[in-house]
């Protein structure tokens, strides 16, 4: 895709950067390996939205039946509401 919500496909592009040094290791689920990465703070929940995500596509499905897209709008309908107030 180019530019911000468009609609247009480009062929991905692949960027390699090379980690720093300094980098920890994260234990595995199975704690049977170390793999490199990062550990945000508060971001052990998108472990279980990644977990999802590959569900579904591997799936086929186009949402989750665990938290549909009528269920995400009504989310951002609420955040709207309170964030009109939380303005005032």
């Amino acid at each position: 895709m180019t530019g911000l919500g468009s609609q247009q496909w480009s062929e991905p592009q692949m960027h390699e950067f090379s980690l720093p040094e300094n980098i920890e290791s994260l234990p595995t689920e199975n704690n049977s390996e170390y793999i490199p990465g990062f550990n945000f703070v508060n971001s052990q929940g998108l472990a279980y939205e990644a977990a999802e995500v590959n569900r579904c596509f591997r799936e086929g499905l186009i949402e989750s039946p665990k938290f549909s897209s009528s269920q995400c709008l009504e989310v951002m309908r609420l955040i709207t509401e309170i964030g009109k107030y939380a303005a005032r």
